[in-house]
């Protein structure tokens, strides 16, 4: 009896790796979540971003920013032309009394702490582009990286 090889794994050493493979998945997937949350944020602070070159030639140009509208028409960029829709943003306004543009995130269908956020990128009387969590219903602040 003496001569017997051990096959196999016991019970214990079983229950060892199933509790770290348990310790690893707590903490990996709050950290899975973020990381999606930061991936689709980034549609937004993309979006804003391509809008710079197009606001900072009509305000040289015209010596004021430029609206978004369908087909452009006075003091307007034609949105026809510019991306203000995507995956995870439903669309991109302006508010000329504040200097903004705002990127609305969709309320469904987004990891649930970005959803229905707003992004804002205001251009100062410099010309200086800053991004900041617009409201709404989400703060994404801690998710977008433009910030």
């Amino acid at each position: 009896m003496s001569g017997q090889i051990q096959k196999g794994f016991t019970l214990i050493e079983l229950m060892i790796v199933v509790a770290i493979i348990g310790i690893l998945a707590a903490v990996a997937i709050p950290q899975y979540r973020d990381y999606i949350a930061q991936a689709q944020a980034v549609e937004a602070c993309s979006l804003l971003s391509g809008l710079k070159t197009p606001i900072t030639e009509h305000f040289f140009a015209k010596g004021a920013l430029p609206g978004l509208a369908s087909g452009g028409g006075a003091g307007n960029l034609n949105s026809d032309y510019l991306t203000l829709t995507g995956e995870v943003v439903s669309g991109i306004a302006f508010d000329a009394a504040t200097s903004t543009y705002t990127a609305t995130l969709k309320s469904t269908g987004l990891h649930a702490s970005i959803a229905g956020g707003e992004l804002d990128m205001v251009v100062d009387s410099d010309g200086a582009f800053t991004f900041s969590d617009g409201g709404g219903a989400s703060d994404l602040s801690g998710y977008a990286k433009c910030i």
